[in-house]
């Protein structure tokens, strides 16, 4: 309830939390994102996503497979009419042996398009669940993709790329993402919103229901616990990791340590000499948050301050970026031009393929259309070769029948 009211009353104070961008409005750098449409692959294709995706499909349905430069034109593409098409290329692509060579072009691209989109939740959601998808963004990517879902509000999505950020280790010395990534998990724990947003009606059909509910498992869960990836079950954990893993002052990482349940690693926090430094507003969530009777009580007599830990982590991210943000913006172009002739490249590798396997093709039909005129041609001079052929086989075929128990009758007889 109190994360709830602390929510409440932030919406409600005159002090407006996320008015803005962190980042500056050239940050996105739409021009130059822009520019890779002025390529020949581009111009020849247009527009139209949805007749792309028609000739993917009929790929897929006839090899069971795509090339990844195809998945990068449809990923980069102008417009997306749908993006349910653009998640079903990458879940068709993610299970064929191509999903190794995948450009890191496309990984950008799907982030442009659910961002263009405005679909942060659906972001979010193909982030985190990288098995199924093979997103894989770069640091600018999830920079960009944290500091629009800041902005719209939409914290339960950069919590989820923040927690995605942590498990994939992405760059963990790069400061901007470090501080953008635990101001989103400390917003989403303040929030007290569910990390898996339940779907409406999903557990009404249980609710009057009184029967035992069994639900059937394949495999038995294994009993080793790496305490990184098996955390995707326990929310509270996974967000309390992160935390830990970003954290830049003492109160927040005590906090992290709390929803990871590291209790012996809090008191050893707690015993070192000197005051812990800690706020009322830290100090308020781990009172709720934390689930060892022992550990509460002795935070709770900890001496706290009045601070506002959410300004103070939005602060830090604002001045970390306008340090940084030129240099990653210059880098960033680099890669655009780089990804542009690598896309070019790949789809001239692509057109050589195509061509020797046509070619081979076509020599391997013109071979037999030979070889069955070339029997027509010789057929009695061969005559006697086939015979000789015919009786090997019979022979070798003979040999592969049981030594007795054939033609023989079975007779019943009476006792």
């Amino acid at each position: 309830m109190f994360c709830r009211a602390v929510l409440k009353k932030a919406k409600s104070s005159s002090r407006p939390i996320f008015r803005r961008f962190l980042a500056s409005s050239e940050f996105s750098l739409e021009s130059h994102w822009k520019s890779r449409l002025d390529s020949p692959c581009y111009k020849s294709l247009g527009s139209n996503t949805k007749e792309l995706f028609f000739e993917l499909d009929k790929k897929y349905q006839s090899e069971r497979r795509f090339a990844a430069v195809d998945v990068d034109l449809f990923a980069n593409a102008d417009r997306h009419a749908d993006l349910n098409q653009l998640e079903e290329v990458l879940h068709r692509f993610r299970r064929t042996p191509e999903t190794a060579t995948t450009l890191e072009s496309t990984h950008h691209g799907v982030v442009r398009a659910f961002l263009d989109a405005g679909s942060y939740d659906d972001l979010g959601r193909v982030i985190s669940d990288p098995l199924n998808y093979g997103l894989f963004p770069d640091v600018y990517s999830l920079i960009l993709a944290l500091d629009k879902c800041i902005e719209a509000d939409r914290i339960r999505a950069a919590a989820k790329i923040a927690v995605h950020v942590m498990h994939q280790e992405v760059d963990v010395n790069e400061p901007v993402l470090r501080e953008m990534s635990e101001l989103a998990v400390f917003n989403f724990i303040k929030s007290g919103l569910d990390y898996v947003e339940k779907v409406e009606g999903e557990d009404a059909k249980y609710d009057d229901d009184d029967e035992e509910v069994k639900i059937g498992v394949r495999y038995k869960p294994v009993e080793f616990h790496d305490d990184h990836f098996d955390l995707q079950s326990e929310p509270d954990k996974l967000l309390g990791k992160t935390l830990v893993a970003f954290s830049s002052s003492e109160d927040v990482r005590l906090l992290g340590l709390v929803m990871w349940q590291k209790w012996n690693k809090i008191k050893d926090l707690l015993d070192k000499e000197g005051d812990c430094n800690i706020t009322d507003q830290v100090k308020d969530l781990i009172n709720v948050k934390c689930k060892n009777e022992e550990i509460r009580e002795r935070i709770s007599k900890v001496i706290s301050k009045d601070e506002d830990v959410e300004g103070r982590l939005k602060e830090a991210a604002k001045k970390s970026l306008e340090e940084h943000e030129r240099g990653i913006m210059d880098k960033q172009i680099r890669t655009f031009a780089n990804w542009d002739a690598q896309r070019e490249s790949e789809i001239e590798r692509q057109k050589r393929l195509y061509v020797h396997a046509h070619r081979k093709a076509v020599i391997e039909a013109k071979q037999r259309q030979m070889d069955e005129e070339a029997e027509k041609l010789f057929f009695f001079e061969n005559f006697n070769n086939y015979e000789k052929e015919k009786a090997e086989k019979r022979r070798q075929w003979l040999k592969k029948l049981p030594a007795s128990g054939w033609g023989k009758r079975i007779t019943l007889r009476p006792r």
